[in-house]
């Protein structure tokens, strides 16, 4: 009898601690549940436009003067409270008008919209704007903006348009659709460049002149055309380098698929023959 009574009281705790646990686990779980059913804003979608390298202040004042929210401290506040403001992406997004709050919740969820061009290594003068889907004449002017270079490169610009090509670092950059794409993708590829090679090259390599700049520029782009493999980039621009030191032609796929492209012709595989070119490079 004893026996069974222990029995029954071990099955009585065992019991009781389940249901206590059942009962934990959905009063934890309402909450969240109802929060995951509530629909932030109301009305239609709005959309509206992050560019890039807006901060968070910026992105809450965009969203009132599209009408969005009415008070765009509250939700500059409520970004740094969600940490939104340490990962807002640039896009098109689609938002309801509400209230800070819920204007920040919508934000924690939004994958915004954009589009991808990619520069490759080697990208040319003739070949750029068809990437870029814009004019040549297009091309010069945002080219002759220093302002779209990052500001410690400017005094290393070459007077020439197509020079300053050699300053955009080939890579696949997102750009908010409906907005001037090229100029997106320029500022972009022309900050990249500057803080992979660029800076290097003036803190560490003494580099003092936009002739010394254009130089270090054009060898780490013929790099870029000839290798994708990282530790081989270190051997071929000493190779380069010597060969500009010994006054040798430097005899490498980039400079003559570069000389043919002149010409209006496009080479994917480099003959023997292609090396008769009457050409500079």
């Amino acid at each position: 009898m004893k026996k069974n009574k222990n029995l029954w009281n071990a099955l009585s705790a065992i019991l009781i601690f389940l249901a206590a646990g059942f009962f934990f686990f959905v009063v934890s779980r309402v909450p969240q549940l109802v929060l995951e059913s509530l629909e932030y804003g109301s009305g239609p979608e709005i959309q509206v436009q992050i560019p890039p390298g807006r901060n968070a202040f910026q992105v809450a004042k965009d969203f009132a003067d599209t009408g969005i929210v009415d008070n765009p401290q509250a939700l500059a506040r409520w970004f740094s409270y969600f940490e939104i403001d340490r990962k807002i992406r640039p896009g098109t997004y689609k938002l309801k008008k509400g209230s800070p709050w819920e204007v920040a919740k919508q934000m924690l969820e939004a994958e915004p919209k954009t589009a991808s061009i990619t520069i490759v290594p080697g990208e040319t003068w003739q070949n750029l704007p068809e990437v870029l889907s814009i004019t040549h004449e297009e091309l010069k002017l945002l080219l002759e903006d220093i302002n779209i270079f990052p500001e410690r490169l400017r005094p290393f610009l070459p007077d020439k348009e197509e020079d300053r090509l050699a300053f955009l670092l080939p890579e696949t950059y997102q750009v908010v659709p409906g907005q001037s794409s090229a100029a997106q993708v320029i500022r972009s590829a022309s900050k990249a460049w500057w803080n992979k090679i660029g800076f290097e090259a003036v803190e560490y390599d003494g580099v003092k002149n936009a002739s010394d700049m254009l130089e270090v520029a054009t060898v780490a782009s013929l790099v870029e055309k000839e290798t994708a493999i990282e530790e081989e980039r270190p051997v071929i621009a000493g190779v380069i380098m010597n060969r500009l030191k010994l006054g040798m032609p430097l005899q490498i796929d980039a400079t003559v698929v570069y000389a043919w492209s002149l010409r209006g012709e496009k080479i994917t595989r480099v003959l023997h023959s292609h090396l008769e070119i009457d050409s500079p490079y």
